[in-house]
């Protein structure tokens, strides 16, 4: 979910902003499209059925597919229960968010070097062959024909 990371900043300064957070996720999916603003605005839509914001949440966790949308739902439950500062605890998530996509992107550059190996070997090697053997194999057909 590339959006995931948009949308829990969006929370993350409408909350640190003294909006509440049921409030900040609101704002938060209607400034931003993608599949993780619509699983929350899925949840969302759950409040007027009489569930709690923790309810919904929690519901959020057990339907959603990807693991960091989970991680992200039980730690916004958690602290809507507490009462602990939503803010700091989005940014965390926000930064683990990056780190592990970074750390991703990296990986898949790894990969790429092997798989751009071969291409080179088929495709550039012949071609550097005959650009610097060319010219040596005609002096040495033609040495061969002198003397021949």
């Amino acid at each position: 979910m590339d959006d995931l990371t948009e949308l829990l900043e969006l929370i993350c300064l409408c909350a640190e902003a003294g909006l509440s957070l049921g409030d900040s996720i609101l704002r938060a999916c209607a400034a931003t499209e993608g599949p993780a603003s619509g699983a929350f605005r899925k949840m969302l839509s759950q409040l007027p059925l009489g569930n709690s914001l923790q309810q919904a949440l929690l519901n959020l966790a057990r339907a959603a597919k990807d693991e960091n949308l989970r991680a992200i739902a039980i730690v916004l439950n958690r602290a809507s229960i507490t009462g602990a500062p939503i803010g700091p605890l989005l940014r965390a998530e926000v930064n683990q968010l990056r780190a592990d996509r970074l750390a991703k992107a990296r990986e898949e550059a790894q990969k790429l070097s092997v798989k751009v190996l071969m291409p080179l070997l088929l495709c550039l090697m012949p071609a550097t062959f005959i650009i610097v053997l060319g010219p040596a194999l005609v002096q040495v057909l033609n040495a061969l024909s002198l003397l021949g």
